[in-house]
C-alpha cells in the first residue's frame, strides 16, 4: 500500500497529463520482459516509439521542466512492482484497496502542502 500512496503521490505532484499517462500505459503494456513473448524485436521498437513519443510530447509541452520526462520514466518500474502484487490481491478486495489509498493520500496531500512526505521527492526549480 505504502508503493501505491508513493506513486498517487508522484503524480499528483507531476500533474500527469491524460497523454503521458496513456503513453506510459503503452510502455509498460509493451514490456519486453515477460515471459513466454514471441516477436520480442518487434514488441521492443514498438515500445521505443512511444518512449520517444512520450518524451517528445512531454518536452514540446513541458521545455521548462527538462527533469520532467525523467521523472515520469521512473514511475514505470514502480508500476509493474504495484501492478504484479495486485495479481494477488482478490478482485473483491481491490475497490477497498483503492478506497483506502484514495483516502490515505486524500489526508496526507493536505499536510504534504506544508510538510512533504518523505517518499515524495521535491525537485527545485520547476
Amino acid at each position: 500500500m505504502e508503493r501505491l500512496i508513493y506513486l498517487f503521490r508522484k503524480f499528483h505532484q507531476l500533474k500527469i497529463s491524460n497523454e503521458e499517462y496513456a503513453c506510459m500505459k503503452a510502455i509498460n503494456f509493451l514490456n519486453q520482459d515477460i515471459r513466454g513473448l514471441s516477436n520480442i524485436s518487434q514488441l521492443e521498437q514498438l515500445n521505443k516509439r512511444y518512449w520517444y513519443v512520450c518524451q517528445d510530447y512531454t518536452e514540446y509541452k513541458y521545455p521548462h521542466q527538462p527533469k520532467r520526462f525523467p521523472e515520469i520514466m521512473m514511475c514505470l518500474p514502480e508500476i509493474r512492482c504495484i501492478a504484479g502484487k495486485l495479481v494477488n490481491v482478490p478482485l473483491e478486495q481491490l475497490p477497498l484497496l483503492f478506497k483506502a489509498v484514495l483516502h490515505s493520500c486524500k489526508s496526507s496531500l493536505t499536510s504534504y502542502r506544508t510538510d512533504p512526505s518523505p517518499c515524495v521527492t521535491v525537485s527545485s526549480g520547476n
